[in-house]
């Protein structure tokens, strides 16, 4: 909040208390029902989100199990599906560019089949750079691994999502574990390398982590399904989840459901944690078009003049607008009991500046409010 003498402005997209320590969210077995019990007022934001996700097999797993919770209840889980195609190939391999437009609640998903774990982390940079699947076409941005990549690169991955966020840092980017077989061997060693890496590497940077390897790992009766290789316990997946128990490892409906409330309880959460710690929760900078990991990228708001001369008098709200960003002003005559807020400004486009009639009223309050 700003005070200006008897001037208040309140930024309403913002939320969270600065201050407090930055962490990642992770999204694993303990935690991947939450939606199902949040606020419908964090779910609507949930639904405003814009999502790019490239994928194979089973990825498509867990669109169909977005799809199939979508239909269950659509109020609290409001993300829908729109397929993007893919162009070009080899070094030049990507998501189309179509659509050019997109909308609140959609995921954008990319099934880019299996072409090598190498050029799926080219698909998925060219995706962005080149195809523009970043802030301000999508909020967030993720790339899977499947099950059939135990020699990819855990330090390559981290690198290029790194260099992705540093590159577009207003687009927030999710880090994912790799699938698992249900076997004891079948190369389950190197998938679990790769996991443990990627948990570390989230843990000690602050990174918000879709911990797909541990969501399989456990069972529904809370149990962790393990085997012992050189002396290091690693995870495998739950059969309860799997196609079958043999060589099928693709999600059966309980595990894409499974999946699908891990998507929207990491999605609930963003709006609960404030990595860079400036009073607002990383979905709402996106929703604002702020950056969510730097506390010097904020809804900054300036009022002027410093003080009024009475009758006749105006005051000028400023601000810098971000890119597709609605901008509204409502005001109010006092904050107690139920404020009744009038609208002063009503949903336009990169407005960046407001002037407001004051007159000789002894007081008022603003709300300035942000959306995509």
């Amino acid at each position: 909040m700003a005070y200006i003498g008897k001037w208040v402005l309140g930024v309403a997209c913002l939320s969270g208390l600065a201050g407090l320590p930055a962490r990642g969210v992770t999204i694993d077995h303990s935690n991947f029902a939450a939606a199902t019990s949040t606020a419908m007022s964090v779910m609507s934001k949930v639904g405003q989100l814009r999502w790019f996700f490239t994928h194979a097999s089973v990825g498509a797993n867990i669109v169909t199990g977005m799809n199939d919770l979508h239909g269950t209840d659509t109020n609290r889980y409001r993300l829908t599906i729109y397929s993007v195609g893919t162009a070009g190939g080899g070094a030049n391999y990507r998501a189309s560019t179509n659509p050019v437009s997109t909308s609140n609640g959609v995921i954008y998903e990319c099934d880019r089949g299996n072409p090598g774990w190498a050029n799926k982390l080219v698909c998925f940079s060219n995706s962005l750079v080149t195809s523009g699947w970043r802030f301000p076409k999508v909020n967030v941005a993720m790339d899977k691994f499947c099950w059939i990549d135990p020699d990819a690169d855990s330090t390559n991955y981290c690198t290029l999502i790194s260099q992705l966020e540093v590159r577009y840092p207003e687009t927030l980017f999710i880090y994912l574990t790799m699938p698992l077989s249900g076997l004891s061997f079948d190369q389950n060693d190197e998938r679990n390398s790769f996991n443990r890496y990627v948990r570390s590497f989230c843990a000690a940077n602050s990174k918000h982590l879709f911990d797909v390897a541990d969501l399989e790992a456990w069972n529904q009766a809370g149990v962790q399904q393990t085997y012992v290789s050189g002396g290091v316990t690693n995870q495998k997946m739950s059969f309860d989840y799997s196609e079958d128990t043999s060589s099928d490892w693709h999600l059966n409906a309980t595990g894409r459901r499974r999946m699908a409330l891990a998507w929207y309880s990491l999605a609930a959460a963003l709006f609960a944690e404030d990595r860079d710690s400036d009073g607002s929760s990383d979905g709402d900078e996106l929703l604002a078009g702020t950056e969510p990991a730097n506390p010097d990228s904020t809804l900054e708001v300036h009022i002027a003049p410093q003080a009024f001369a009475g009758s006749g008098s105006n005051m000028v709200v400023s601000w810098v607008a971000s890119t597709s960003r609605y901008y509204s002003i409502q005001r109010a005559v006092e904050l107690a009991g139920s404020p009744v807020w009038s609208n002063r400004l009503a949903d336009s486009l990169g407005a960046n500046a407001f002037t407001d009639a004051v007159g000789a009223a002894p007081q008022h309050f603003y709300r300035l409010s942000a959306r995509q």
